[in-house]
This record gives C-alpha cells, sequence and structure tokens, in this order.
C-alpha cells in the first residue's frame, strides 16, 4: 500500500470516519451522499506579501489545544543565509523518506528525556516505537521496490502489509514478552497493537496477546471491550458463546473511559520534547506517534449494530446495555467513528431529538473544522513551495496527532474549535448544508 503524504493523512482519518455514516446511513448525518470533497484551492497571486501572510497565518495556527507541546516552529525558521552548513530540516515530504534502520539508538536515547514514566514503562515504548519505525521502513522499502503496485493498489495491498508486519515483528515479540508478565494496562495495550488485534494470526509471544488480557487489565476502558466484541464475533477465533458475548457489551456499556492504548505514548513523546527541545529526532519520533496511530486495526461496528438494532432493543435486558453502550460511545474521549455509531444506536433506541442533536451537533462541527484547516493549510502551500511553508505544515500536523492521541479525537477537535473562537454549531450547520447540497439527486 502507498504510504500517502502527511499533509492528507489527518483529513484522510477523519474523513475515513465518514464512510461509516454513509454505510450505516445515519439519517440526519451524511445520508445523502458522500462527505464534502477536498476542495482544489485555486493559488492566490503569488506574491511576497501574499505569501508571507499565508505563512504567518501557519505560524499562529499550528500549536495544538490545551497542550504544552515543544513541537516549536522555530525549527522550521530559514536557515542564516552565510551559513555554509547545510539545511537540514525535515518536510511533510522528506519525513518519510528520511527514516531509517540506524534511527533505533537516537530514538531510544531522546526517550531517556521523558517523564513520569517507570523503567519498564520507557522500555516499552523504546520498544513500541522501534518496531513502527522498522514497519515503516520496509513497508517503504517494499513499496519502492514494487512501482508495479502503483496502478493496483489491491493487488499488492496485502503483501505491502505483511512487509510492514515481519519488518517490526522482533521488537514486537519482545514488547509481548514483557507485556505479558505485566499487570501495566497501557504496557499490554501497546503490546496488543504492534503486534496486532488478532493473535491468531501472530507466532512467538505476539500469540499470547489478546484483547481479552487487555481489558482484564484494564475493565473500564471501553476501547478493550470493542476489541474483545471484534475479536468474539468476528474471523478465525469467533466465539459462539452468546452470554459471553453479552457480558462483554454490558462491559462495555459500564465502562469509564475511551483509550485505544496510545494516550501514553504522545505523553512520553511531548514530555521529551520539553526537556530536550526539537531536532530532527524529536520530528522522527513525533513522526512514529502518527505511523502508529494511523496503522491501528478499528475494532469492527458492524456486530454492535446487529446487536443494538431497532428489532434487538425490544428486549428489556438488551435495551439497557445498548443505551449504555450508547452513552459510552458518544463520550467526549472516543473518536468520530464512535459517535456516529453511538448516534446509531441511539435512534434505534428511540432518543428524543434534543438529546440527540448536541452529539451530532459536535461531530458535524469537527468534520467541518478539518475541512476548513485543511483549505486554509494547502493555500498557504500553493502560495509558498518553499521549504519553510512544508516544514510548518508538516509540524501542524505532527502537533494535531499528539494531541489526538493525548486527549481523543472529538476531545481534541472540540477544543480546537474553542481555541479558533469558532461557532461550534455554525460550523455543524455549514457541514450538513454542503453534505446535502453534494449529494446526488434522487
Amino acid at each position: 500500500m502507498r504510504r500517502l503524504s502527511l499533509a492528507f493523512l489527518v483529513v484522510i482519518a477523519i474523513l475515513g470516519g465518514v464512510a461509516y455514516f454513509v454505510f450505516f446511513k445515519d439519517p440526519e448525518g451524511a445520508q445523502s451522499g458522500l462527505p464534502i470533497e477536498q476542495k482544489r484551492v485555486s493559488p492566490v497571486e503569488n506574491s511576497a506579501g501574499a505569501a508571507q501572510e499565508k505563512i504567518s497565518a501557519l505560524e499562529r495556527n499550528s500549536a495544538t489545544p490545551a497542550t504544552t507541546l515543544a513541537l516549536d516552529e522555530k525549527y522550521c525558521q530559514d536557515p542564516d543565509h552565510n551559513s555554509r552548513e547545510p539545511d537540514t530540516r525535515l518536510t511533510e515530504d522528506s519525513l518519510p523518506l528520511s527514516l531509517s534502520k540506524s534511527d533505533t539508538a537516537a530514538i531510544q536515547q531522546y526517550l531517556a528525556n521523558a517523564t513520569g514514566l517507570s523503567y519498564d514503562q520507557k522500555n516499552a515504548i523504546a520498544l513500541f516505537l522501534r518496531s513502527t519505525l522498522l514497519s515503516e521502513v520496509a513497508q517503504r522499502d517494499y513499496d519502492s521496490a514494487h512501482k508495479e503496485c502503483t496502478g493496483d493498489l489491491n493487488s499488492c495491498a496485502q503483501k505491502s502489509y505483511e512487509a510492514r508486519k515481519q519488518g517490526g515483528f522482533a521488537d514486537a515479540n519482545e514488547l509481548a514478552k514483557f507485556a505479558i508478565y505485566s499487570s501495566d494496562a497501557k504496557l499490554y495495550a501497546l503490546a496488543f497493537h504492534a503486534c496486532g488485534w488478532d493473535a491468531n494470526s501472530s507466532n512467538g509471544y505476539c500469540r499470547q496477546i489478546s484483547a481479552e488480557q487487555w481489558a482484564y487489565r484494564d475493565p473500564e476502558n471501553a476501547a478493550a471491550w470493542l476489541y474483545v466484541i471484534t475479536r468474539a464475533t468476528t474471523g478465525p477465533s469467533k466465539s459462539q458463546n452468546e452470554k459471553s458475548i453479552e457480558s462483554a457489551y454490558f462491559q462495555l456499556s459500564q465502562s469509564k473511559r475511551f483509550d485505544l492504548g496510545l494516550s501514553q505514548l504522545s505523553s512520553a513523546i511531548s514530555s521529551a520534547q520539553e526537556r530536550a527541545g526539537i531536532d530532527n529526532v524529536a520530528v522522527k519520533v513525533a513522526y512514529l506517534n502518527v505511523s502508529a496511530a494511523t496503522s491501528l486495526a478499528l475494532p469492527s461496528y458492524s456486530q454492535i449494530l446487529d446487536f443494538c438494532a431497532p428489532s434487538a432493543v425490544k428486549d428489556a435486558n438488551r435495551r439497557q446495555i445498548c443505551d449504555g453502550v450508547a452513552n459510552r460511545l458518544l463520550g467526549p474521549d472516543t473518536t468520530l467513528i464512535d459517535t456516529g455509531i453511538g448516534l446509531k444506536i441511539a435512534r434505534n433506541l428511540g432518543w428524543e431529538v434534543e438529546k440527540i442533536r448536541p452529539f451530532q451537533d459536535e461531530r458535524d462541527a469537527s468534520f467541518q473544522l478539518q475541512i476548513e484547516l485543511q483549505n486554509k493549510y494547502q493555500a498557504a502551500l500553493n502560495v509558498d513551495a518553499t521549504t519553510r511553508a512544508s516544514c510548518l505544515a508538516m509540524i501542524r500536523m505532527l502537533k494535531t496527532y499528539l494531541s489526538l492521541n493525548q486527549f481523543g479525537e472529538k476531545q481534541a477537535s472540540l477544543q480546537e474549535i474553542k481555541r479558533q473562537n469558532f461557532n461550534a454549531k455554525e460550523l455543524a450547520e455549514r457541514y450538513r448544508a454542503a453534505t446535502t447540497a453534494q449529494a446526488p439527486k434522487k
């Protein structure tokens, strides 16, 4: 599978969620067609003044909400014209290509600056990032050596994925060995994602990693129970025990938090940056956070919609469980996909429109925010293709993902709406109006 430009990773992740709502026919959101296309912004007059104005906007707005991240735009400043030193700044295009197996030692040394972590936690995060790095390099090298895949991605996607998995397997297996003897739920979550959610497809210690053991260590985490349900209802490990599946749904309905397992990783990266500053190693470490987030195998949601279908919730016990599931998926720390699924279940339960509308507004405002920010940053790049502009776009993307992983996708988006002084209700209305206008005519 081809690796996509950094500039579009955030938008792809957001708009990928919209596909769920289209697929499940969300009646008040994106039911009438595909989400807004990313419009090609017309190039502005390419004058020095226009370019500087756009770059200034990038610098003003690249900070991440409610964080003290040390990723600093000073890293992107143009070097002294009299300097004979080479320009080593990384950009959105050069960053993925700059990754090398030789970076592992520097990354581990950089993570030593992280605070608030035990030795075991630092070691686990280092193993996870090394696995991610070697996976990224292996997949990049495979794709580069198989350029014939460009025209037919499906024919090579599985082989590309296998190259990625094998590239990081040794460190993932070492992390799994570490995790199975640890009671640390966050450490175990990293091993779960490094190995892949279905242990039956793995070898070595990774084969002993399971969603059930993650949930056992972290019973109040909704994300762990979502993976338990996925494992129990799909794939080679599909369970026929309806009572155990219903028990997992009950645990999901009673859970208190939603953490896919990368919050500790982002916190560690942030604290290391605060102590060590921003350099090429820091940028690469932050990029591996993006790579990990965009490579997660998400849980399946179709089974949840079947479990909480309109006919199913006529049963009083099932209805009570599904009401709890809807409330949990609509929580502030979840993803936009979870919010869409929660809205669908809420409608199946017959929630009143007044109760549903605030959650729908949060979701649609978050979608529109991403679209408008992407258009703004693309406009800046259209008028200034310098290294500095591309570097600023990269820094913004890295900071965005650190925020997403630390606070949850929806909460990070809502914080950004507040920071940008946007009106959330107006953003939501613009999103729905544009989506309706682009819907195919019946």
